[in-house]
């Protein structure tokens, strides 16, 4: 119960035996996920990410979306006007909390997510941070659900820092920046003199 939330991710991971006559889950049943658009970034570099929700109902009922809750990173900036998708093109209400913006999409009325049907809720962030690792939470609130549906650690950031070498040995140079995180590292720019 991270925060004091229940967490639930609905039914999931369907298995199909036999020769049904659709592949969803019998009643409700949902599968929500997030992406983003910048997995890996240099540090201090002032960058927009662009965040999104995706929400698959994979039962057989109708399911009425309530909420849509997100925690962004340390440091991270909600873009205003920057929310689009099959859901809402409205800013959110943003509280801050301990240097997180929480973004709260109300919807009213519910929105129907029908049985087969997969929408998505996509919005963007500024950030200007130093290297590490920065994860999203999100969470989806369903009428036909008591608890919350919660997706987290997901939509990872790698931020690198930025490192700039020249080698020369007399006759010629060359010059690379190589941004460097915890476990892989990008060669950006490479140049041979």
């Amino acid at each position: 119960m991270p925060g004091g939330m229940k967490t639930s991710s609905g039914k999931t991971a369907i298995v199909i035996i036999g020769s049904p006559a659709n592949g969803l889950c019998q009643g409700e049943a949902i599968v929500v996920s997030k992406t983003l658009d910048t997995p890996i970034a240099p540090a201090s570099t002032p960058t927009t990410y662009t965040y999104t929700v995706t929400l698959e109902n994979i039962g057989t009922d109708t399911l009425r979306v309530d909420k849509i809750i997100d925690r962004l990173p340390k440091n991270f900036t909600y873009v205003a006007g920057s929310t689009n998708g099959d859901f809402t093109a409205v800013d959110p209400a943003i509280t801050t909390s301990q240097g997180r913006d929480r973004l709260d999409w109300n919807f009213q009325p519910k929105i129907d997510l029908l049985p087969g049907q997969t929408m998505v809720h996509v919005f963007q962030a500024d950030a200007d941070v130093a290297s590490g690792d920065y994860w999203n939470e999100a969470w989806v609130e369903i009428i036909e659900f008591p608890d919350s549906i919660y997706t987290w650690p997901t939509a990872r950031v790698e931020v690198m820092g930025v490192f700039e070498i020249t080698a020369t040995d007399g006759k010629g140079s060359i010059f690379a920046e190589v941004w460097l995180g915890a476990s892989s590292h990008v060669i950006s720019k490479l140049n041979f003199n």
